[in-house]
């Protein structure tokens, strides 16, 4: 779990574990992965919006920043997205308590880990 020391260093170790975790993510689906391409789908509609809701909480309703954090977080849960996940749930563990500098690290750092769940999604829809 992140937490706030040293968080810079931190969040460089994010990017080298598994954007997702193929495995225990399809044992939530009974192993089916025709039903893992439909949430898949379900992601791509969501989790973009999802993100810019969490970027647009940061930049201008903090007082909201919390509740965006954690809607996507549950989105990323069904793909045992950890990376994702654990920058999420810093943020809305303590998002009235962050300082901007913070902020910026996790937003940052989310953006990236984003684009790399993105990444695998799409290399697990092409099979």
């Amino acid at each position: 779990m992140l937490r706030t020391e040293n968080l810079e260093e931190e969040l460089k170790h994010l990017s080298e574990s598994p954007a997702v975790e193929w495995g225990p993510a399809l044992a939530r689906l009974s192993g089916s992965r025709e039903l893992m391409i439909q949430m898949t789908e379900f992601f791509l509609e969501d989790g973009q919006r999802l993100l810019q809701q969490v970027g647009s909480c940061i930049a201008n309703h903090r007082e909201k920043l919390s509740a965006a954090a954690h809607s996507l977080r549950g989105v990323c849960a069904t793909f045992e997205a950890r990376p994702v996940m654990e920058v999420t749930h810093l943020i809305e563990r303590q998002a009235d308590q962050l300082t901007d500098e913070q902020l910026t690290l996790l937003w940052t750092s989310l953006q990236v880990e984003f684009g790399r769940l993105c990444d695998a999604i799409a290399d697990y829809r092409r099979g």
